[in-house]
């Protein structure tokens, strides 16, 4: 949510209408009573902040549309863009062909900004490879997230060029505004490990239990609070400004997660990324390599060797950042005239 509010706002900040496509799922990644189970715990208890955020913050959208129904988009929209979090990742985008425009008309513009494989390679069915190397061929502009996706579009034919995760085009000022804008104050008096972790493992907990012990502090779940449902405990989620504001008051954030970790450069907070290969390695690796951070990237084998909060030189990271910031603006520009 938070990549699509920075997409649009830096959409509407360089004088263009954004309008959201409202797309709707045909096919599903995983079917069955379990899954029906999760979608339902997802819409009580998870799908709430999203919605709102989304009704407020991005207003402009089409009406729900299919792929059935998606072609009708060319009639009323000018440039179709795709980006960014795994869009081009089969096993997460069933109908992944739509995800390289197949539904828009060769007369309209194509571009893609930071879209990501997920994985160092291309995971799409071999009978397909073909199909989605003639799509992404039309397209007028490419860009990927991660230094492995440059090489998957360069074996697809297509030149691609490297850019930031979308939230990076907004300023820090942006989020803190937006965390404002909801009457959300800073945590004061309360010194605090923030915790997300998307897939949790007992090792995990305890590395984290441990350092806070070492540094005097509690942690903080930043996945919200616990509640059973269905014979399942599950977690009512905290609304996205008060997401960012638990990362920004935050003594140090250890995470899974990629956002996470990009709010953390955003804020200029010390963290720790734990390694989750089977997410995906590539853009963790790629994003915190370009910053010079890669040895906060750990695994499960690290854990004894940290017994402190980590030391980050951001003056030093911005100097990285910025230079790639400024390559990512001049892309989009670019793509959009």
């Amino acid at each position: 949510m938070l990549q699509l509010f920075a997409t649009y706002t830096t959409l509407s900040k360089l004088g263009h209408t954004p309008v959201v496509i409202n797309y709707k799922f045909l096919k599903e990644s995983g079917g069955g009573l379990k899954a029906s189970i999760r979608n339902f715990i997802l819409n009580s208890l998870g799908t709430k902040p999203f919605s709102e955020f989304s009704a407020k913050y991005l207003p402009n959208k089409t009406k729900e549309v299919t792929s059935a129904s998606a072609a009708d988009l060319n009639a009323s929209i000018d440039l179709f863009l795709v980006g960014s979090d795994q869009v081009w990742r089969y096993s997460y985008v069933p109908d992944i062909e739509d995800f390289f425009f197949s539904f828009v008309d060769d007369n309209h513009k194509k571009i893609s900004y930071a879209a990501s494989f997920g994985l160092d390679r291309l995971e799409v069915p071999a009978k397909d490879v073909d199909r989605i190397k003639a799509l992404i061929n039309r397209f007028s502009s490419v860009s990927v997230r991660e230094v492995s996706g440059v090489k998957i579009c360069e074996d697809l034919g297509v030149n691609a060029q490297l850019v930031l995760d979308p939230v990076f085009l907004l300023d820090e000022k942006d989020y803190t505004d937006l965390i404002k804008k909801e009457g959300i104050s800073d945590v004061k008096n309360e010194r605090y490990i923030a915790q997300m972790l998307l897939d949790v493992e007992p090792s995990h907990i305890n590395f984290i239990n441990n350092l806070a012990n070492k540094v005097n502090t509690k942690v903080l779940n930043l996945k919200g609070k616990k509640y059973p449902v269905l014979g399942r405990i599950t977690n009512k989620l905290y609304t996205i400004p008060q997401w960012l504001n638990f990362i920004k008051n935050s003594e140090i954030t250890i995470t899974d997660s990629f956002h996470c970790v990009a709010f953390c450069l955003i804020f200029k907070k010390p963290f720790i990324c734990i390694g989750n290969p089977v997410r995906g390695m590539a853009r963790l690796e790629s994003l915190l390599g370009l910053v010079g951070l890669k040895h906060l990237l750990i695994t499960e084998a690290d854990f004894h060797k940290i017994d402190d909060i980590p030391k980050i030189d951001y003056q030093a990271v911005y100097q990285k950042l910025n230079a790639v910031r400024n390559e990512s603006f001049e892309f989009l520009k670019k793509s959009l005239n």
